[in-house]
C-alpha cells in the first residue's frame, strides 16, 4: 500500500511517500480501501512531536485520523460490517488514516452518511465528534441557551455553528469579514467581525463560548459569560486541562478544555442522520492528492482553510 509517513519528528518536509505492507485485519478490526481521507491541525502537531509522549516509539508512523472508505477484509470477530460497506470514522492514537489502506476497529466506526461522497465523508469525523462532545458531555448546551463560536469558519467551528443550531441553541459565530458570509450560510444567528468588533467587550452575555481557535481564556471572556456560563477552548496543554478542572471547584462558571474528541460509533451514527436529513453538511476547503501531503499540511498550518482539507487516495 502506499503512505504517507514520518521517519523523524519536524516540519512538513519529513513527510514522504512510500510503499508499507498492508495490513491484515485481526479480531473484530476492518481492513478499509480508504478513498479519501482528512488533515486535522492534531496531524501537523503531531508530525511536530508535541505530543511524542503519548504515541508509539515505532517508526515510520502512518499520520492522519479520519477516514471514509470501502471494507475489503474483516477480522474473524468482526460482526457490524461486512466487505462491500461503506464506511466513515476517526483513528485514535494509532492514526494510520495517510494511506490507500487502514485497519480499523469497527466498534469506533460507522456507515457512510448515504447521501454524502467518500469526499465528504472524510471530512466528518473528528470535528463532528468534536464539537458534539463539546456542546453535548461538556458545555451540556441546553435548547434556547445562547451560543458563541470563536473560530466559526474553521473546521471544527463549522461544525459547532450547525450542531449548535441542531441542539436549540441562538448561536454567534466569530470570524475574519471574508467568511461572514460562509458562516451565515452554515445558520448562525449573528456574525461577528473579529477585525471590526471585539465581542469580549461586548453587553450580550453567553451560557456556552467555545474557542475553536484555542487563543482566548477564560479570563478574557468571564465577563461575557452568564452566571452559570461555560468557556471550553480546544487545547494541547495537558497542564491547562488539569489546572481548569481544579479551578472549577472555587466558582459557578466553568472552564473546561478539550485535548482530544473520543471514537464513537453511536456519535458517528447520530451524525450520519443528521446530514442525511439535510440538517448539517461538512465544509470543504481544498482536496489535495496523497502525493501533496506537504502542501496539505503547510496550508493547515497558515490557519486560513475555512473548513476541512481532503487527501484524496490514488487509485489501486
Amino acid at each position: 500500500m502506499q503512505a504517507a509517513t514520518i521517519h523523524e519528528y519536524g516540519d512538513a518536509s519529513v513527510l514522504r511517500i512510500e510503499e508499507l505492507p498492508t495490513p491484515v485485519p485481526k479480531g473484530a478490526q476492518l481492513l478499509v480501501k480508504v478513498h479519501y481521507a482528512a488533515v486535522n491541525p492534531v496531524d501537523w502537531k503531531m508530525r511536530e512531536g508535541r505530543n511524542r509522549l503519548v504515541l508509539s516509539p515505532r517508526w515510520p508512523k502512518v499520520l492522519g485520523h479520519d477516514l471514509a472508505g470501502e471494507v475489503i477484509a474483516v477480522g474473524p470477530r468482526a460482526k457490524r460490517f461486512g466487505v462491500g460497506d461503506a464506511v466513515y470514522g476517526m483513528q485514535g492514537l494509532s492514526m494510520g488514516a495517510y494511506a490507500t489502506h487502514a485497519v480499523v476497529d469497527e466498534k469506533t466506526f460507522a456507515k457512510k452518511p448515504e447521501s454524502a461522497t467518500f469526499r465528504e465523508a472524510a471530512a466528518l469525523p473528528m470535528i463532528s465528534l468534536t464539537s458534539l462532545q463539546v456542546l453535548r458531555n461538556i458545555a451540556r448546551l441546553e435548547a434556547g441557551q445562547r451560543l458563541l463560536v470563536n473560530g466559526a469558519s474553521g473546521g471544527v467551528g463549522s461544525a459547532a455553528v450547525q450542531l449548535g443550531k441542531i441542539l436549540g441553541a441562538e448561536v454567534t459565530g466569530v470570524c475574519s469579514g471574508r467568511n461572514l458570509e460562509l458562516v451565515r450560510s452554515l445558520g448562525a444567528d449573528h456574525v461577528v467581525d473579529y477585525g471590526q468588533e471585539d465581542f469580549t467587550q461586548g453587553q450580550v452575555r453567553y451560557d456556552v463560548v467555545f474557542d475553536c481557535v484555542g487563543n482566548l481564556s477564560f479570563a478574557q471572556c468571564r465577563r461575557v459569560l452568564t452566571p452559570r456560563g461555560v468557556f471550553v477552548s480546544v487545547t494541547t496543554n495537558a497542564a491547562g486541562f488539569v489546572a481548569g478542572r481544579v479551578c472549577n471547584l472555587f466558582r459557578r462558571q466553568r472552564d473546561a478544555q478539550i485535548l482530544v474528541a473520543l471514537p464513537s460509533a453511536a456519535d458517528l451514527q447520530w451524525i450520519a442522520q443528521q446530514v442525511d436529513a439535510g440538517r448539517y453538511r461538512p465544509v470543504i476547503d481544498r482536496s489535495f492528492a496523497l502525493s501533496e501531503i506537504r502542501a496539505a499540511h503547510e496550508y493547515s498550518e497558515t490557519g486560513r482553510a475555512r473548513g476541512k482539507l481532503v487527501i484524496e487516495m490514488p487509485p489501486a
